[in-house]
C-alpha cells in the first residue's frame, strides 16, 4: 500500500509547469515514498506527460519545487539525475540504426561516461536487462527495422540497465501485444518488490488497477484523486474524470477492481 518501503523519494510542492505561455500543471502537491508502485491516470491533455517531464528534469517548473531523494531536481546535475531516475518516454521513434544491444547499453552512460569502454559489470547489467525483457533475440537487430512493441521492450531494457532507484514510464507499453504488456508489468512488479519505485502514466485503467497500489487521477492540470487503488478506483471518480458512464466490478481471480465503460448508444 501507500507509503510502504518508507523514506520519501519524491516531493512535489505547488508545482506549476507548461510550455511557453501555456500553463499545463496548476499547482501539484505530491509525495511519493520509496518503493511505491504508482499509476498516473486521466484523459488526454490533463498534464500526465508534463508531470513526467518535470519529474525527469526535461522541463523546468515555472513555479514550485520538486525534490528527489532530498535534493532539488533543478540543482542535480543531469548525469547524477540519470543515476536516480530512468525514464521510458511515450515516443519510441529512434531515427538512428543502432542495434538492440547498443540501445540497451546506453542505459550504462550515467555510470561509465559516454566514451568509456563498458566494464564487465556494465556488460552483466546489459545482458541481464536483455534477458529480463526477452529481447536477447533483438540484440543484434537494427532498432529501425523492428516493430514499435519490440522497440518498447528494448527501451524498457535500457531503463533497467540504468539501475536507478526510480523508474518512470510514460505509456511505455502502448505498442506491445497483450501478453507482452502483462510480461512487462510482471517484470516491473518484481523490480518493485526488490525496492524500485515505479511510476507509470497509463491509459489502460484496468491494467493500472491490476498492478498499481496507488492511483493518481489527473484532470485539467490538477490532481483529482489520489489514494490506494481499492479506494480511489471508483465509479464516482472514473465517471467524474473521464465523463463516461462506468460500472466497477471485482476481478474474478484477484482482489482488484476493474472497470467497464457503458456506451450511451447501447443502453
Amino acid at each position: 500500500g501507500r507509503g510502504e518501503g518508507g523514506a520519501r523519494m519524491i516531493k512535489i510542492e505547488a508545482l506549476r509547469a507548461g510550455y511557453g505561455s501555456k500553463e499545463v500543471l496548476r499547482g501539484i502537491n505530491l509525495e511519493i515514498a520509496s518503493g511505491e508502485f504508482i499509476g498516473i491516470l486521466g484523459p488526454n491533455a490533463c498534464g500526465k506527460s508534463t508531470l513526467v517531464k518535470a519529474l525527469s528534469g526535461v522541463i523546468s517548473p515555472t513555479d514550485g519545487d520538486i525534490y528527489l531523494n532530498g535534493g532539488r531536481i533543478s540543482e542535480i546535475p543531469p548525469l547524477e539525475l540519470a543515476k536516480l531516475v530512468a525514464v521510458i518516454p511515450q515516443s519510441t521513434e529512434i531515427p538512428f540504426p543502432f542495434t538492440g544491444e547498443e540501445l540497451v547499453s546506453m542505459g550504462r552512460f550515467p555510470h561509465t561516461g559516454r566514451f568509456s569502454a563498458l566494464s564487465e559489470s556494465d556488460v552483466k547489467h546489459i545482458q541481464k536487462a536483455l534477458e529480463e525483457t526477452d529481447t536477447v533475440a533483438l540484440s543484434g537487430r537494427l532498432v529501425t527495422e523492428i516493430s514499435g512493441g519490440e522497440r518498447q521492450r528494448l527501451i524498457l531494457a535500457r531503463a533497467l540497465a540504468q539501475q536507478t532507484p526510480v523508474l518512470i514510464m510514460d505509456e511505455g507499453t502502448a505498442a506491445m501485444d497483450a501478453h507482452r504488456k502483462i510480461d512487462a508489468f510482471d517484470l516491473l512488479r518484481r523490480k518493485n518488490r526488490e525496492g524500485m519505485t515505479v511510476i507509470c502514466v497509463m491509459h489502460d485503467l484496468n491494467l493500472a488497477a491490476l498492478y498499481c497500489d496507488r492511483l493518481i487521477f489527473m484532470k485539467e492540470g490538477e490532481i483529482a484523486k489520489d489514494g490506494p487503488t481499492g479506494e480511489v478506483f471508483s465509479r464516482e471518480t472514473i465517471e467524474a474524470v473521464y465523463k463516461t458512464r462506468v460500472e466497477i466490478f471485482a476481478h474474478p481471480r484477484i482482489d482488484r477492481p476493474q472497470a467497464v465503460f457503458i456506451p450511451e448508444a447501447l443502453e
